[in-house]
């Protein structure tokens, strides 16, 4: 059952800082609406302050008796929107970078990610190049693999397999693509099966010759680990 939670009862600094008002979520009827487009229909706050508080730039409609309550999940939704990585990912150790795709400065903080997997039970190596937050990136993996075993990308054919390295990047370019627009800069799929070995590069792992260097040393390294 999911969680919900009540506008009204929001901080006046989260409602300022953390929501994106340009975020979807499901409105009375069901139906998917932006917090702008909401906003024009009623100009009630969704913070503490009432209509009449500092958070007039973000503006929902609430039920006058209840409030607008929305599942918790599609509250994170709205608060990771929030462009700023340093923040979000850095729990504030680094600059606001939400003016820019990717963090020009503090790089040392988005440090590249291999990270292993069993699919069909051989190895699947994942190299990630992001300022985004990686909390998430094991249960991301996971839906994917389920979903290309329903599209029959896991079906022990040599293309298939080339299938499915494909759609697992595109897959988690379009998740952390999501969270912030264009703020994964490199993602490196390699995976071995019998006597076959798939690689999969885009971005920076196919551009610069010094990331597939770094990804490929830490895979000769893994196994002997």
């Amino acid at each position: 059952m999911s969680e919900f939670i009540d506008f009204k009862k929001i901080e006046k600094s989260t409602c300022s800082e953390e929501f994106n008002r340009e975020m979807v979520i499901e409105d009375e009827t069901g139906d998917m609406i932006s917090l702008t487009e909401m906003a024009k229909e009623k100009e009630e706050c969704v913070c503490k302050g009432g209509s009449g508080c500092s958070c007039s730039d973000v503006r929902v409609p609430i039920d006058q008796d209840d409030g607008l309550v929305v599942p918790m999940d599609k509250v994170e939704q709205i608060v990771y929107s929030k462009n700023n990585m340093g923040q979000h990912a850095n729990q504030g150790f680094t600059r606001d970078d939400s003016k820019t795709t990717t963090r020009l400065l503090y790089k040392n903080w988005s440090p590249m990610i291999v990270r292993k997997y069993y699919v069909s039970n051989w190895p699947c190596y994942i190299g990630l190049i992001t300022d985004c937050n990686l909390n998430d990136l094991d249960q991301v993996v996971m839906n994917i693999i389920n979903d290309a075993e329903k599209y029959g990308f896991l079906d022990g054919n040599i293309q298939s397999c080339r299938n499915f390295c494909g759609f697992m990047s595109d897959e988690i370019d379009k998740h952390y693509d999501s969270i912030k627009k264009g703020s994964v800069e490199g993602i490196s799929i390699a995976w071995y099966v019998d006597k076959c070995f798939i690689s999969s590069l885009s971005k920076d792992y196919m551009v610069h010759k010094s990331c597939r260097d770094e990804f490929y040393s830490i895979l000769k390294i893994l196994p002997h680990i």
